[in-house]
């Protein structure tokens, strides 16, 4: 369960940084150590069914992250 929480560690720290908004040096909200764990509890869930590729839980996942990033204000760049 350890390794599979640390394994998250790069795409939780991309959600967990889009709660950082505005220009560099405003004001941001502040990240709450329960808000980080309620984002790696559902990303860590039985329900993703541990995300493998071209799987459901793996497209949950995805949509999820892309939905925190859309509230962040935060726009796709590139292909």
């Amino acid at each position: 369960m350890r390794s599979r929480l640390l394994s998250l560690g790069a795409p939780l720290l991309a959600v967990a940084l889009t709660q950082l908004t505005g220009p560099v040096g405003a004001a941001t909200q502040p990240i709450t150590p329960s808000a980080v764990m309620t984002h790696i509890q559902y990303l860590a869930a039985d329900e993703l069914k541990g995300r493998g590729n071209g799987s459901a839980g793996l497209e949950q996942a995805a949509e999820y992250i892309a939905q925190q990033f859309a509230t962040a204000g935060l726009l796709p760049a590139g292909d």
